[in-house]
């Protein structure tokens, strides 16, 4: 963990000390910037914002658009035109910036490296900012506070540095009453065969909720229980459903999700499913008996379960129903077909599921 904390601080300063480097050479402000040529290109390219629209290719005299191909196929697609979308955006949000400096350069007759030091200088952060970045990332970073902190106040100051960048770019925006002029692409809508996996929720619910996951993955015990405070906020119009899709090499992941679909016979799959993620760092293959124990399940049918073809089949038709829609990593959630993209899943997904219930409905 306090690798990846490392990674992380190291890519956000290699971008800020790139970008400055970059500046001191005045290659961003140049007379016909390299950022503000891109953004004009990627304006500019029209096929791919109109390429569902136009149709993708033809084969064998069948003229192909995107929801003529296989439901994997759907979400790479998708995906691909989504970071292209990103780019395409961050690119003018770089030119918008370049301009602006430029335009402030000429105006105030200083140099644009020392218009953007003045603007986007960070002196230093507070201790206490320090403590609680320290604080709320504790268990990830895993390192003394004195031994981290250096590196913690060079993260933050770079932090602080892009949000400047940002507010002026928001500025000029505002001001210029600025318009995109693409659309962001639109997800697919896709047939999730959920039938015949336990549920919470109605049966016949308007608003269906699938959830794919594996019982090792972190991300995943955080996502089931922000679901759970989900279905419970929902509970009389969503309905959730769980499929396993196991992807942890240690097969741990594989051997519990079997352990459930035998706990579901019992009617205990979500008690033997909450109690696996909650016990998740401590998880081994003899875990499987030892929550049906603790659930109070017959075990002599549970053992029977287990030695029988049935779990197996069962995860293996929900981890080759994931592949087939695309999944390639978990937690994957599909909310009536549409698989969700959400960077902030307890507030984000209350709101995807009013505004699914509120189609519904209308």
């Amino acid at each position: 963990m306090y690798g990846r904390f490392r990674r992380v601080i190291d890519f956000q300063m290699k971008k800020w000390n790139e970008l400055m480097k970059v500046m001191q050479k005045n290659g961003l402000f140049a007379a016909k910037p390299l950022l503000v040529a891109l953004g004009v290109a990627l304006l500019s390219a029209g096929p791919w914002a109109q390429a569902e629209e136009a149709g993708l290719f033809e084969l064998g005299g069948k003229a192909y658009t995107s929801t003529d191909l296989p439901a994997a196929a759907q979400q790479n697609l998708y995906k691909a035109g989504q970071d292209f979308y990103m780019a395409r955006k961050n690119a003018i949000d770089e030119a918008i910036m370049t301009m602006e400096l430029e335009k402030r350069a000429r105006e105030s007759g200083k140099g644009t490296e020392e218009l953007a030091m003045e603007l986007f200088k960070v002196d230093s952060i507070p201790d206490e900012a320090v403590n609680q970045f320290y604080e709320a990332n504790k268990a990830a970073i895993n390192q003394p506070l004195e031994q981290i902190k250096p590196q913690i106040q060079q993260y933050l100051i770079q932090q602080a540095q892009g949000e400047k960048q940002r507010a002026l770019i928001e500025d000029v925006k505002k001001a210029g009453n600025f318009k995109l002029d693409f659309a962001e692409p639109t997800a697919p809508v896709v047939g999730v065969d959920s039938a015949g996996f336990p549920f919470k929720g109605p049966e016949d619910a308007k608003v269906i909720l699938v959830e794919f996951a594996d019982y090792q993955c972190p991300h995943c015990k955080n996502a089931s229980e922000v679901i759970g405070k989900v279905s419970d906020q929902f509970k009389d119009s969503l309905k959730v459903v769980f499929m396993d899709f196991p992807i942890n090499r240690s097969g741990i992941s594989r051997t519990i999700a079997e352990g459930a679909v035998c706990a579901d016979q019992q009617g205990k799959f979500w008690e033997y499913n909450a109690r696996a993620f909650a016990m998740q760092r401590d998880l081994k293959a003899e875990s499987r008996e030892a929550l049906a124990q603790e659930l109070g399940l017959d075990m002599d049918a549970f053992k029977q379960c287990v030695a029988s073809d049935v779990p197996k089949q069962t995860v293996a038709k929900a981890q080759a129903e994931g592949q087939r829609l695309g999944v390639d990593g978990t937690p994957a959630l599909f909310l009536n077909g549409v698989q969700l993209d959400l960077h902030n899943l307890e507030q984000e997904l209350p709101a995807e599921v009013e505004k699914a219930l509120n189609e519904a409905e209308g």
